[in-house]
């Protein structure tokens, strides 16, 4: 598993309940638990999620009642491979860190492609990398197989020091 956040280990974020990225290997676990925890605090919040066993990169969202991230804050967010019925220390995770800022003026409006730009001008990775997913998805108004962005796509990974996994298919 390779969690995708930047080189600097902790992204920032202006969003409550962040979208997490992970590149997951071809596996046979049916589940994940992604974890958050305030930096010195054992823990604030677990989320299972099923998944299908498929290589490729998948997302993950705190619950709408997980508590919200709080500006100023940093957190360590964790993801969990259950090989078994339930979570075990010996099951494969891995780890980053995420730290919720303000943001002053008005936030940029306008496609997925140019939100992606303007946060990511701004240093503000987890929501520029969320915003480049949006612009690549497979549905109305996205490109999925547009070569610039694919391009864009491939350079911001790599910024993150993630070239090894840029090529990987998004599974959500």
């Amino acid at each position: 598993m390779v969690p995708l956040a930047p080189t600097t280990n902790t992204g920032l974020t202006i969003a409550e309940r962040p979208t997490f990225f992970v590149y997951l290997p071809e596996t046979s676990a049916k589940q994940v638990v992604l974890s958050i925890r305030e930096e010195g605090i054992t823990h604030l919040s677990q989320t299972f999620f099923p998944i299908t066993g498929e290589s490729g990169i998948i997302s993950f969202r705190p619950s709408s009642d997980s508590p919200p991230l709080e500006v100023g804050k940093t957190y360590q967010w964790i993801v969990v491979l259950v090989c078994g019925q339930r979570p075990s220390p010996n099951d494969p995770a891995i780890a980053s860190w995420v730290r919720r800022v303000a943001l002053s003026g008005q936030i940029k409006q306008g496609s997925a492609l140019e939100q992606a730009a303007w946060y990511g001008e701004r240093g503000i990775w987890y929501d520029a990398l969320t915003f480049l997913v949006q612009a690549r998805r497979s549905r109305p108004g996205a490109q999925p197989n547009n070569q610039d962005l694919t391009d864009i796509w491939i350079q911001f990974l790599e910024s993150g020091g993630l070239k090894a996994i840029a090529t990987e298919s998004l599974r959500f």
